[in-house]
């Protein structure tokens, strides 16, 4: 597994976890976990927990440093960008388990009383609720 970190003057800000899938394959392909561990300073965006995603066809002959760059640039990409409704059902599956639908249906305090599976109709409901799964992952359930 590589394993990447940043940081900026000491600080840990962001980091990713990078699994290939497919062995010794000469072309591979690859899961990534990621995450921004604190809210950024210039924009004020929250810090983002744990985004998962995927780089596909990579040639394994290419530097390292070629695949650091698409992490990168496939992580900036999804930072932005709302997880579709199908991809916060994954996640409550994998993360809540044979529960998550009963788990989606139910009002949650830190949502407003909002039921999750409601808030999958936006963008920032998906957002909001991604968020909430990487935060119960990661032991961070307020």
């Amino acid at each position: 597994m590589l394993q990447i970190e940043i940081r900026i003057n000491d600080r840990f800000v962001a980091f990713a976890n990078v699994e290939n899938l497919s062995g010794l394959a000469d072309i591979s392909d690859y899961a990534i976990v990621g995450a921004r561990t604190e809210p950024n300073p210039l924009t004020g965006a929250d810090a983002v927990m744990h985004q998962k995603i995927f780089v596909g066809d990579h040639p394994r002959r290419q530097s390292v440093w070629s695949l650091v760059a698409k992490v990168a640039r496939e992580l900036a990409k999804r930072e932005n960008a709302a997880p579709t409704p199908a991809e916060v059902r994954k996640l409550a599956a994998d993360v809540i388990g044979p529960d998550a639908l009963a788990w989606l249906r139910r009002p949650a305090m830190v949502l407003e009383q909002r039921r999750p599976i409601d808030m999958l109709k936006t963008a920032d409901g998906r957002r909001r609720v991604f968020t909430l799964l990487g935060q119960i992952e990661g032991g961070v359930y307020v």
